[in-house]
């Protein structure tokens, strides 16, 4: 059972509009990265008891960088953004990647916001493939482009 694709595109605008972080190709990205890394919400937790939770498949170690190496660093204003969102204070909840889809939004949309890469164009899917390939999977034996297109073109374009 996967989300129905515009109400979760809508989710996706309302949680990173509230953090201050929304854009077409941001958005996209997102959309991308749940169709690939768990058939749009089907897969809440990684096959195979690999770590990753949630539709994002986060590994509570990203998780937890996210929080130390950016969110403590003086972005309180960010922090508060995801309690308000998500009511989530702190990465020792790691509970809610796997449940809570809206702090699982932040934390992918903050993931990808402390890339230095600049983004690609939002209606290049091959580009998004890539820098989901690149700067979230990082794993080429967890995921390619191609699979990311073609996940994309089923759960997002179809």
């Amino acid at each position: 059972m996967a989300f129905d694709r515009d109400q979760f595109k809508d989710l996706i605008i309302r949680v990173t509009t509230a953090q201050k972080l929304c854009s077409e190709v941001s958005t996209n990205l997102i959309l991308g990265t749940y169709a690939k890394e768990s058939a749009f919400g089907t897969y809440l937790r990684q096959l195979n008891g690999g770590p990753a939770l949630g539709g994002l498949q986060m590994e509570p170690d990203t998780e937890k960088d996210t929080w130390v190496n950016y969110l403590y660093l003086g972005r309180a204003a960010k922090r508060k953004a995801i309690y308000d969102i998500s009511g989530v204070r702190s990465y020792n909840n790691s509970g809610a990647l796997e449940w809570n889809i809206a702090y699982g939004i932040c934390m992918c949309r903050l993931h990808y916001r402390r890339i230095a890469d600049p983004f690609p164009a939002a209606d290049d899917i091959e580009g998004l493939g890539w820098y989901w390939d690149t700067h979230y999977n990082r794993n080429p034996l967890k995921g390619t482009v191609a699979q990311f297109v073609k996940a994309y073109k089923k759960y997002v374009i179809f």
